[in-house]
């Protein structure tokens, strides 16, 4: 009896696999691999269990400072433009002339939103 080849759908998962295997290789720290492997090469399962567990390997600290940072700035952003808004308003609802020129000067405007025409 004689074997098939596999198809090309098969060769394509296949490749597909082993290049998603690669990239959590290359994204992992040697370190902590080395020390894993030991471990589990020694049978010590407290280490093992331990290194399995511990913030290095989740990687927790870096993405909390991030996000720390990134809501502070998204904060300082919002105040910025929030007490701009409050001013132009005020200059606009007290009929301030120099407020009003301004506001109607701006020719570049950012909308958070996408804007839809009808």
């Amino acid at each position: 009896m004689l074997a098939k080849r596999p198809g090309p759908d098969v060769r394509e998962q296949k490749r597909r696999h082993f290049n998603f295997i690669g990239k959590l290789l290359r994204e992992v720290e040697p370190e902590l691999m080395d020390a894993l492997i030991e471990a589990t090469k020694d049978g010590n399962h407290s280490r093992l269990r331990a290194l399995s567990v511990s913030k290095v390997w989740f990687g927790e600290d870096d993405d909390e400072e991030e996000e720390d940072f990134e809501q502070e700035q998204e904060e300082e952003e919002y105040r910025e433009h929030s007490s701009i808004a409050s001013r132009w308003f005020d200059g606009l609802i007290s009929k301030d002339i120099q407020m009003a020129t301004e506001v109607f000067s701006i020719h570049a405007i950012d909308f958070d939103r996408p804007f839809i025409a009808s």
